[in-house]
């Protein structure tokens, strides 16, 4: 009896979550800010093009940091 209950709070977990991390994986491969460095689907022009006009001090921010991570 108990382990048919935890079975379907697993089960009802894992569908209440699979929402969350789908929105995570797109988030983290599309990036526009380049934030998390990882993909590159979308180029660096349309990057520079969308993310600028959004927030011109966070792309300008993110992309100083990833270029002095690269120096060093």
């Amino acid at each position: 009896m108990i382990l048919k209950d935890i079975k379907k709070l697993i089960i009802k977990l894992c569908i209440l979550i699979s929402p969350i991390l789908i929105w995570i994986f797109i988030l983290i491969q599309i990036d526009p800010f380049n934030y998390f460095n990882y993909s590159n689907i979308i180029s660096k022009e349309t990057e520079y093009k969308t993310a600028r006009k959004l927030n011109s001090i966070l792309y300008n921010t993110l992309s100083f940091k990833i270029l002095q991570l690269k120096i060093l």
